[in-house]
């Protein structure tokens, strides 16, 4: 059982660092823009989606999953 918990665990842990990793661009992205554009404020506001998900998978963290 241990096996596949870990494997879980693995898994979001993967999902987690993509999520953060796709954050982290973005925002770099919004921050060495100059320009007024729609897409920056599109690129912001996925930024705020994406780091939004990331809080709500440190909420489940501390759910006690059984």
């Amino acid at each position: 059982m241990k096996s596949r918990e870990n494997k879980w665990q693995l898994a979001f842990d993967t999902l987690k660092r993509a999520i953060n990793e796709d954050a982290t661009a973005i925002e770099r992205l919004v921050v060495d823009d100059d320009s007024c554009c729609p897409a920056r404020e599109l690129r912001r506001e996925r930024a705020a989606t994406l780091r939004y998900v990331l809080a709500l998978a440190e909420t489940m963290e501390s759910w006690e999953w059984e």
